[in-house]
């Protein structure tokens, strides 16, 4: 890697922008993501991206970085066991994970978070993605987003 490639580099890293959070056409999945731009037009660009569940409407946005929205996405992992095409990026709308989001909102900034928080974090992800409600309503999303790809 040459010395302009790694300050590129460090500079996406480290560059503030904005954390969004937005909920698909039915509220039943979640784009978390990062944009240096303007987060409206950020929701153009997924609206385009992930046509099937469009339009996506703005939940909020937070000052972060593109490091921090990463590792929130590492954390989270465990929402996205069922890592299927489109809805690779996306999370199941969920009652408790759209309420962690909204605090990671209210907060008002997003950095990246300690070790110890970091594992608290991924654990409780770990326990909540499998609690039973939180299956049958991820069940009834992609259900949903199949019976709509195959309709259409």
């Amino acid at each position: 890697m040459s010395k302009a490639q790694s300050i590129a580099r460090l500079k996406m890293l480290k560059e503030k922008g904005r954390l969004y959070v937005a909920y698909s056409r039915y509220c039943d999945w979640l784009k978390i993501g990062f944009t240096s731009k303007p987060v409206r037009h950020r929701i153009e660009g997924i609206n385009r991206q992930y046509a099937d569940f469009a339009p996506f409407s703005l939940v909020g946005s937070v000052e972060s970085t593109w490091a921090a929205e990463q590792q929130l996405h590492r954390c989270l992992f465990a929402f996205r066991r069922q890592r299927r095409g489109l809805t690779l990026e996306l999370y199941p709308a969920v009652t408790p994970l759209v309420r962690r989001v909204q605090a990671i909102l209210r907060d008002g900034y997003w950095d990246r978070l300690n070790r110890d928080d970091t594992c608290d974090l991924v654990h409780w992800a770990m326990r909540t993605a499998r609690a039973p409600l939180n299956d049958i309503e991820l069940d009834i999303a992609i259900e949903r987003f199949d019976e709509e790809r195959s309709a259409a």
